[in-house]
């Protein structure tokens, strides 16, 4: 079975801020490894401490012929960046994944 989700939320709320990320902004498909990341530049959000990070994987592409084993995070959360991650492990072979974040501050 499947499922499905989203969050709405009004395009001018102050401290809300979302965007995607991919494992094809870092390497191609056909290059498989078992860890991502990219670092990225939050700073025109203008968040006065480190914000709060939501993440939902939104694709994944994984060899049937291993166990499917996917990880998502973030680290170093400042006010100014933060840094995504998505890995997996084991015999997993992740060929690429997307999320979904979301960074606010209440």
């Amino acid at each position: 079975s499947a499922g499905a989700g989203w969050i709405a939320y009004p395009e001018d709320r102050p401290y809300l801020f979302s965007g995607t990320a991919s494992t094809t902004e870092i390497r191609p498909s056909d290059k498989p490894r078992l860890k991502t990341s990219k670092a990225i530049d939050i700073r025109q959000a203008g968040f006065l401490k480190a914000p709060n990070v939501f993440m939902a994987i939104n694709s994944f592409n994984l060899d049937h012929r291993a166990n499917h084993r996917i990880k998502v995070e973030a680290t170093h959360v400042t006010q100014n960046s933060l840094t995504w991650h998505i890995d997996s492990w084991g015999g997993s072979v992740l060929y690429d994944a997307g999320v979904s974040l979301l960074w606010f501050s209440l």
